[in-house]
């Protein structure tokens, strides 16, 4: 598959909050950050150079929003 688009990408991203919700629903809290990365990796890899910093950003927030890590705290 190649590089997706933007669109494309954040489709995917849609589609992985929804099983991200589904694996808080199922999976331990501790299991949580490891099942909603295995789902992110596979999607990594059709992700292009330009959109990785975006990619990054949504998986965080996705996995902040399924409970699987806490967020984070800016200290000055």
């Amino acid at each position: 598959m190649p590089h997706l688009t933007r669109s494309q990408l954040d489709d995917h991203l849609n589609a992985l909050h929804e099983q991200a919700v589904q694996i808080a629903r199922d999976y331990p809290p501790g299991d949580r950050a490891e099942a909603i990365a295995g789902e992110a990796e596979a999607l990594e890899h059709h992700v292009a150079a330009n959109d990785a910093e975006h990619f990054h950003k949504k998986v965080a927030t996705i996995m902040q929003a399924a409970g699987a890590v806490e967020p984070e705290v800016h200290h000055e």
